[in-house]
């Protein structure tokens, strides 16, 4: 017996729709989490990514800027991280956005600084504790810590998602809740060194119809210079990390790099080679005599200047 396309369309929607009413939104959001990642046979990664539920709780205010603890779901983990809004950002007068990610082993406690001077300058800023670092590390689980390039790999070829993925899809997410929030505009990804190649790729990847991302801005960051193998599957995989292979592709949206002349742990020329990997509109800020890696507050007026422009529509 035949069924009519019309007849099963509508008995699945049924079904969909009584699911949603008993398992609630959250449920969904789950099911269609591991249904949303694909890789190119190059290596791109892509997600479909939709809001997180959130929540919001006050720690800190002052006449300056206010502070919260954020939490949301993320593909086997709980992701906590610290917002940092602008006394002027309210529902009625929205600022912009930014996502920012640490260095790598660095907790969102430690990237307060930063948190705290932008937020000041008039931002509204989230910076999460990463997969295995933090708050977020204590949950636990296969899926919250990257122990080594070779172990995700591993997860790599069993057909598993890498934790290196997760992570870029844990960023994506906080941009979306960023949007949600009425306190803001628009938003970029930002980072420094480890969190800085998060950004680029974050902004290569993230859904190029939404013009409210920006561009991303890497502090003290670049790619990883890797070499070529003729492995396929590790060739894939290297590419599917590497900051390199994704800055082509941040345009249309804004890519700005800021990097000390003197920085001896990402030197100024591995910066310099993925910036020019980048497509325009793009912008290389360059600190002279500065020892600097990452986030140092010789850099605020450049640092406010570069932000400046990301979030010009010129």
């Amino acid at each position: 017996m035949k069924i009519k396309k019309s007849v099963l369309k509508s008995t699945v929607s049924i079904i969909l729709l009584a699911a949603l009413l008993y398992y609630g939104y959250d449920y969904f959001l789950r099911y269609e989490e591991s249904t949303n990642y694909s890789l190119t046979e190059e290596g791109f990664v892509n997600y479909k990514v939709r809001t997180p539920s959130f929540t919001r709780t006050v720690t800190y205010q002052d006449s300056s800027y206010t502070k919260e603890i954020l939490t949301f779901a993320s593909k086997g983990t709980k992701i906590y991280a610290d917002l940092y809004l602008s006394r002027h950002a309210t529902k009625n007068t929205p600022v912009n956005g930014i996502v920012f990610m640490p260095a790598a082993e660095k907790t969102r406690t430690d990237t307060a600084a930063r948190g705290i001077f932008l937020a000041k300058s008039g931002y509204v800023v989230l910076i999460p504790d990463v997969r295995g670092i933090g708050d977020t590390g204590k949950n636990g689980g296969s899926a919250n810590r990257l122990n080594s390039i070779q172990d995700d790999y591993y997860l790599f070829l069993q057909g598993k998602e890498p934790v290196n993925h997760l992570n870029f899809y844990d960023t994506l997410l906080a941009a979306k809740i960023l949007e949600k929030m009425p306190e803001v505009r628009d938003v970029i990804f930002a980072g420094e060194s480890l969190g800085g190649r998060t950004a680029i790729i974050a902004g290569a990847i993230y859904d190029k119809k939404d013009t409210r991302i920006k561009g991303i801005l890497g502090i003290s960051t670049a790619g990883y210079g890797l070499q070529k193998t003729p492995d396929y599957d590790a060739q894939r995989y290297l590419n599917s990390i590497d900051p390199d292979f994704y800055a082509g592709n941040i345009a249309p949206r804004k890519a700005y790099f800021i990097h000390a002349t003197k920085d001896g742990t990402i030197p100024i020329a591995a910066g310099k080679d993925t910036f020019h990997k980048a497509a325009e509109p793009k912008k290389f800020i360059v600190m002279e005599n500065s020892s600097c890696h990452g986030y140092c507050s010789e850099m605020d007026s450049v640092l406010a200047d570069a932000l400046k422009g990301l979030f010009d529509d010129k």
